[in-house]
């Protein structure tokens, strides 16, 4: 239902109930342990079959308490704090689609929050020695989206862990699967992305969640995104940055 924002009710108009701003605020941080979720999916869930699902995948042993939004997102509430940091570790996925979550600020309005982007851990693979510092490898991943850290922090492999990125990934577009990285004697690496923790529908075509690649309709009309140039997953040329300006 629309909010009427602009809308002072009177006598005439019937019934209302006011309230004063600071007791509604009130009420309202009883809610501030809550993240607001979307599931990335054509099918409608009901707020008792989103409640049941992540109860069962989170296995938390506090109470989860699950608010629908008329925008189709829902608010979903922690009584155990520790379970809501938690849970944002993830990303998960329920009924076999994702379940994108972002931790709700009170002050918020409810129907305003739009839910496009998950965190994922993205692990880069090629990278060179003169790549593997603190800086390098975040600027390398920022391509992809706002990094919000690396593992290890040095950004040096230990022993057989890989150089990761936690990246906040814009769930409407295609994931970004490779781009190149200047090297010191002045030629390029290709460094590849690899997501974890992707989910089954995602579409190896057009690098896009919510489909696979039997049902992608994308790929001939968005397999090029100027935006990103050169970091596309399909180089049909298969230049190099260089090569590429010196042929335009």
């Amino acid at each position: 239902m629309e909010d009427k924002l602009n809308f002072m009710p009177d006598d005439e108009a019937g019934n209302f109930v006011d309230f004063d701003f600071d007791e509604l605020l009130q009420a309202r941080q009883n809610w501030s342990n809550s993240l607001m979720a979307r599931l990335y999916s054509e099918s409608p869930k009901s707020a008792l079959q989103i409640r049941n699902a992540i109860r069962f995948v989170w296995g938390t042993h506090s109470r989860v308490t699950v608010l629908p939004v008329d925008n189709g997102n829902f608010l979903i509430r922690f009584q155990d704090p520790l379970d809501m940091r938690w849970v944002l570790t993830g990303p998960w996925s329920i009924f076999g689609d994702l379940l994108i979550l972002q931790q709700w600020n009170p002050a918020h309005d409810l129907a305003g929050t739009v839910l496009s982007s998950e965190n994922f851990w993205v692990e880069k693979i090629n990278l060179q020695p003169e790549h593997l510092n603190r800086v390098i490898p975040s600027r390398i991943a920022s391509v992809i989206g706002p990094v919000l850290c690396i593992k290890p922090y040095s950004g040096i492999p230990f022993n057989n862990s890989p150089v990761m990125a936690r990246v906040s990934v814009n769930i409407d577009e295609s994931l970004i699967q490779d781009t190149w990285a200047r090297k010191l004697n002045g030629g390029w690496a290709t460094i590849y992305f690899n997501y974890l923790a992707l989910l089954h529908n995602f579409c190896t075509l057009c690098c896009m969640i919510g489909h696979v690649q039997e049902r992608c309709l994308n790929i001939f009309v968005n397999n090029l995104n100027p935006e990103h140039d050169p970091v596309i997953r399909y180089n049909f040329s298969g230049l190099t940055p260089d090569e590429s300006e010196d042929n335009s």
